[in-house]
């Protein structure tokens, strides 16, 4: 998308190495291009998660990479190098767009009420047993740990509309491309 908007370019070039054995092997090499100017002038169009991405590529990680390539321009091997430092991105980064997503409503709004009818539920049952362990002792732990594990999996009725499902796949795939993850 960034590409389509004119603010990256993607390339690939073929450059000759050597095999394992010393036989001469072509090898692909994919890269992205900030175009700075296009970036300057149009940054402000940019949701807070597009902003952060470009800003980890060609700031944290293009500083990382040898200094014969130019700074606008990030080999996507850094990735692969870089690869702990990219997975701690993701993890900010996912958080953004969970926020973007709410923000423009990519969750069914019927989801955060049975998240939170199933996350009451569980706090009742665990308030409940909690006077009722000096009578009953351990028993009272089956309420308790029911309770418990209504507010946790509760967290995992909300889901995603259709628009915010696609932008979720879109997400991942980009994700573990870069991740290198099958």
């Amino acid at each position: 998308d960034l590409a389509r908007r004119g603010f990256l370019e993607f390339n690939e070039e073929q450059e000759l190495g050597k095999s394992f054995l010393g036989k001469e092997k072509w090898k692909t090499i994919h890269s992205w291009k900030l175009i700075k100017n296009h970036y300057q002038e149009n940054s402000h169009t940019l949701a807070e998660f597009e902003n952060m991405l470009i800003k980890f590529v060609f700031e944290d990680l293009a500083t990382d990479q040898s200094t014969e390539i130019d700074p606008d321009t990030v080999n996507l091997e850094t990735f692969k190098k870089k690869n702990s430092k990219v997975q701690k991105f993701f993890g900010k980064w996912s958080k953004e767009i969970k926020k973007t997503g709410e923000q423009h409503n990519f969750y069914d709004q019927k989801s955060f009420e049975g998240r939170n009818k199933g996350m009451m539920l569980g706090g009742a049952l665990v308030v409940l047993a909690l006077p009722m362990i000096p009578l009953v002792h351990e028993w009272a732990l089956i309420p308790a740990i029911a309770g418990a594990i209504f507010i946790v999996s509760a967290n995992g009725i909300v889901h995603h509309n259709r628009e915010g499902l696609i932008q979720e796949k879109k997400w991942k795939s980009l994700k573990s491309y870069l991740t290198g993850q099958k």
